[in-house]
């Protein structure tokens, strides 16, 4: 017995015989038998074969870059493609069997997520993957500092989160656009002088261009007063 599957001209020998589909549709099966005197005789069963297709499982977030500034309630949006019903896992625990759900992160790192799918014909498919919280971009910039050499507040420096030190420049200018002070090296600050010596108290313009965790530029100013 020689049996032809009807996808491809893959055939098999045998009386009995397992086949996998790859692809959904609707398909032919011919067989052929020769019989004791090597007589050959050939039959097709049309259309025999139907092969459902199986769900397409995927799923995102609303926000797509999730920071502890909006993790709360976020989104997670089932995107399958031919599912009727579904199953969600968070971190391997039963987490609701509705198309979406809302789920909200308490800390950066990476969270489990697991989407079960069925279709009419109960065909199944998964999709685990992580989604992940990561530190959010938030600056801090003193309005003033006091250069004094007391070992307080000496230094004109930000503090931030979720920065980059990629492409970084900070600047400080005086009233007349005299730049007083530059770097690159995000780890350093101005001590309030130009070329060695201490500037005088007042206002001095500042410009800051720096990347986040996400590879987004932002750029900044303001102003700083230095207080002696």
């Amino acid at each position: 017995m020689i049996w032809n599957y009807g996808d491809k001209p893959f055939e098999q020998m045998g009386a009995t015989t397992n086949y996998c589909y790859e692809k959904s549709g609707t398909y032919n099966v011919r067989l052929t038998v020769n019989d004791s005197n090597n007589c050959k005789s050939a039959f097709t069963y049309s259309n025999i074969v139907q092969v459902f297709a199986k769900p397409v499982v995927g799923f995102i977030t609303n926000p797509e870059i999730i920071t502890l500034n909006n993790s709360s309630d976020v989104e997670i949006i089932n995107t399958t493609l031919g599912g009727k019903t579904f199953k969600w896992e968070v971190s391997g625990l039963d987490y609701g069997i509705t198309q979406d759900i809302k789920y909200t992160f308490l800390d950066t790192g990476c969270v489990s997520f697991k989407l079960m799918a069925l279709s009419d014909q109960n065909c199944a498919d998964t999709l685990m993957k992580n989604i992940c919280v990561v530190e959010a971009f938030n600056v801090w910039i003193p309005s003033s500092f006091t250069p004094n050499g007391d070992g307080l507040n000496d230094e004109f420096k930000w503090q931030g989160t979720g920065f980059s030190e990629n492409d970084y420049l900070f600047e400080v200018y005086n009233r007349w656009g005299v730049r007083l002070f530059r770097t690159q090296d995000i780890n350093i600050g101005w001590d309030g002088k130009f070329k060695g010596s201490g500037i005088e108290s007042g206002q001095y313009l500042w410009y800051i261009n720096m990347k986040d965790n996400q590879q987004v530029t932002h750029k900044m100013k303001g102003f700083v007063e230095v207080l002696r």
